[in-house]
């Protein structure tokens, strides 16, 4: 089993060290300039900011078999995220890159979160190029319309929630008109979901080559009155690989529309999600998804949301001893804040009454000054049948906590 470096480690640490001399003598050296020259103020670079934290997970349950050979850690890392960006008149740019010290694999990893370059080449028209986060759609963590690509182990393994949506290469072309505004968004090749490893019927982690194939996705988007609402199109390939008939594992070409409405309702919002999904190949099954969920804030600091969604398949799976065509997924957000808003307590709770299965989330999170801040959490999934979704997914649980500092 592999155990923590403090080599590493300690390069890792050094290195944060370095960055925030670096980051302040950046920021002194720009008020001693600003002292003699009012003008330099006014640079169109954005202050480099970093966020470095230290996280550390544990399963709940003896681990699967997998490359990490049982091992029972799910998180061990060390971070830092570096964060800035150019403002000028002729374009803007925006820089967000990860280090991390990974120890259960022992290795380093450099993640680019941000990459790109925006500009407006004439009115009502917006141009993003390079490496960023897409996404759309209405839901609070499930995903209707939004297609783009995910990073499941961070969400499962415990990483902040940000992570969960994971960058692209795209190009993205934003209309805003005066009723009616459009994305046309562009990947010139598609890039797979980071999942969790599934084995096939060897025990074996099932692989499949990413189709060296276009992205391409729209959306049309306004307001009327007080009401929300879009349309989308998606064509491309499923996140995920998923094994075929003939037990090879495949990424399919996907073809989507859908619709939303967001509106107020009763002191909170509304809103309504559909989706319709075609898929080529015999890996996966066409299906229909419907969303309808309620968020509203209550006293004594409390945020509610409330979410339930259906979703049939074409083909049949197996639910227990059943072989069904639909899946009913309801979900429950509870936020509450207290001591000034230094402390948030959060559940994110998802249940099938269909599948009988469920995935808690709850989490703590305590801000102690504007540099520190404390987490912990668990992931615990598990159900009444073990070939269902969350069931299959029960030696996955596991607790986590995570300190951070933002300098």
């Amino acid at each position: 089993m592999p155990t923590f470096s403090l080599r590493h480690g300690a390069s890792l640490c050094l290195w944060l060290l370095f960055s925030a001399s670096t980051t302040a003598s950046i920021n002194d050296g720009a008020e001693w300039d600003d002292w003699g020259d009012e003008a330099s103020s006014d640079s169109p670079w954005l202050p480099l900011s970093v966020r470095a934290s230290a996280s550390y997970g544990q399963r709940l349950h003896r681990a699967p078999t997998n490359p990490t050979q049982g091992q029972q850690r799910s998180l061990a890392e060390l971070r830092s995220q570096f964060d800035s960006g150019y403002r000028g008149q002729q374009f803007n740019a925006d820089l967000r890159l990860d280090l991390a010290y990974d120890d259960i694999r022992n290795r380093w990893d450099l993640d680019w979160r941000q990459a790109s370059v925006s500009l407006s080449p004439a009115a009502g028209l917006e141009l993003k190029l390079g490496r960023q986060i897409l996404t759309w759609g209405t839901a609070d963590l499930l995903f209707v319309n939004d297609l783009f690509r995910k990073d499941w182990q961070a969400f499962f393994n415990g990483q902040p929630q940000d992570y969960l949506k994971a960058a692209s290469n795209a190009v993205k072309l934003s209309w805003f008109g005066q009723r009616l505004n459009a994305d046309l968004i562009y990947q010139p090749r598609f890039e797979a979901d980071n999942a969790l490893l599934s084995l096939d019927a060897t025990g074996a982690p099932p692989t499949a080559a990413e189709p060296n194939q276009e992205v391409l996705a729209t959306r049309l988007f306004g307001q009327w009155q007080r009401l929300e609402w879009a349309l989308y199109q998606h064509h491309g390939y499923s996140g995920s690989a998923s094994l075929t008939a003939t037990g090879h594992s495949e990424f399919a070409p996907v073809d989507a529309i859908g619709a939303s409405v967001t509106a107020p309702i009763g002191g909170g919002i509304g809103n309504i999600e559909w989706g319709k999904q075609w898929y080529q190949g015999n890996g996966q099954s066409d299906q229909s998804l419907l969303l309808l969920g309620y968020q509203r804030s209550l006293p004594q600091q409390l945020t509610l949301g409330l979410q339930y969604q259906w979703q049939r398949w074409h083909q049949p799976y197996r639910s227990g001893d059943q072989w069904r065509h639909y899946r009913q997924l309801a979900t429950v957000r509870l936020d509450k804040h207290s001591l000034q808003q230094k402390l948030t307590l959060s559940l994110f709770a998802f249940y099938s009454p269909s599948d009988a299965d469920y995935y808690l989330r709850p989490q703590l999170r305590y801000r102690h000054s504007d540099q520190w801040q404390f987490s912990f959490g668990v992931n615990l999934l598990d159900g009444r049948h073990p070939n269902t979704f969350f069931s299959q997914l029960h030696q996955h649980s596991n607790g986590w906590l995570r300190l951070q500092y933002f300098y």
